[in-house]
């Protein structure tokens, strides 16, 4: 629960090798990136693979008392799971970690990291605990069912403290009703929007979507150069010369923009005098506004040129403006460093609130 790869950073501080297990079926694109993000730090990555060498690599790490990091609500398919209650409702939780910790008699630790402000993450971590292992098969069922009992205890209070800050969604047309239903399927209901407008005001619209790229440079531009900022610090208003002088800018560029806010309704006009509207302030200084501007600015605008070949190509085309890969992720550690940091700005904004 949180966001795992923030306490691999924290967990940089710790003097003894730590191995994170990626138990979910992620691209070797992905892997590849998270083992740069974690490069030349006491941290290694160790993937699932069908050959079954991982479990040597988690015997060889637990027998030289190095710590071994793995989900404790996921589970790749085919491997052992135990139906439990959570929050009311049956779920299935893998017993990988639990099994492990048992035959190896190493201490077993819950650990979650959560997003407690704008920039503060919380390190929440169980004691240590060694569970007898037993003879018998039975009795070590009933070990790793009070194992499996201790970490739903412990992501049962999680999950109410912070239930914004767990991600476990399937991307396939269906969607896990997480609190209270996990793993339980629910297709969406997919009617949505109404037909009601007038004529007139449908063609309205559709003259918004026809200037919407070009109004979305304007607005990028009203910020970028500081126009609207420059209101936001003058609440009184200023007229044009006053604006073009100050960040020496021409009168006429200024004008355009300023005409283009006006139908943006970034601000506002009274005898001469611009004003920011509440509009223009988000614009302008809220953090959510500037990240998607950003993202799609410097990620996607010119990509997106290309996106009627890529829907019929069936791949990504517009990834070519910035190099030929099949993927992204591929891609991630290559971009132009303004594209990298709009990226992972838009990425950790999402996956870190």
């Amino acid at each position: 629960l949180g966001n795992w790869e923030i306490a691999g950073q924290l967990l940089e501080r710790i003097d003894v090798p730590v191995n994170i297990v990626l138990v979910d079926n992620d691209r070797k694109e992905i892997k590849k990136v998270l083992a740069e993000t974690f490069n030349n730090k006491n941290i290694r990555i160790i993937s699932i693979e069908d050959d079954f060498s991982h479990l040597v690599k988690i015997q060889t790490a637990l027998e030289q008392k190095e710590w071994v990091v793995m989900h404790g609500d996921r589970f790749v398919s085919d491997s052992s799971t135990q139906t439990v209650d959570f929050l009311g409702k049956p779920a299935k939780f893998g017993i990988g970690a639990m099994y492990l910790a048992l035959t190896h008699q190493v201490p077993l630790v819950f650990v979650f990291t959560v997003k407690e402000r704008k920039k503060q993450y919380h390190f929440y971590a169980t004691g240590g605990k060694i569970y007898e292992q037993k003879k018998g098969r039975k009795e070590c069922r009933e070990q790793m069912n009070l194992m499996l009992k201790d970490y739903i205890s412990e992501l049962e209070k999680t999950v109410k403290k912070y239930p914004l800050q767990w991600f476990n969604i399937l991307c396939n047309g269906l969607i896990i009703l997480i609190i209270g239903k996990k793993n339980t399927q629910k297709k969406i209901d997919m009617t949505f929007g109404k037909d009601d407008k007038s004529a007139l005001q449908a063609k309205f619209d559709a003259q918004k979507i026809a200037f919407a790229p070009i109004m979305f440079q304007a607005a990028l531009a009203l910020r970028n150069l500081g126009i609207l900022e420059h209101l936001k610090k003058h609440k009184k208003g200023q007229k044009i010369a006053e604006i073009a002088e100050t960040l020496n800018l021409s009168v006429y560029g200024v004008k355009v923009l300023l005409e283009a806010g006006l139908s943006l309704e970034l601000v506002r006009l009274e005898h001469e005098t611009f004003f920011l509207t509440k509009t223009g302030w988000f614009i302008c200084s809220d953090e959510l506004t500037r990240i998607n501007m950003n993202f799609v600015q410097d990620v996607n605008y010119l990509g997106m040129f290309s996106l009627e070949d890529s829907i019929k190509e069936e791949r990504p085309t517009g990834l070519e403006v910035f190099g030929k890969w099949d993927t992204v992720y591929e891609a991630l550690s290559q971009l132009p460093p303004k594209v990298q940091k709009s990226w992972f700005e838009f990425d950790h904004y999402y996956s870190d609130c």
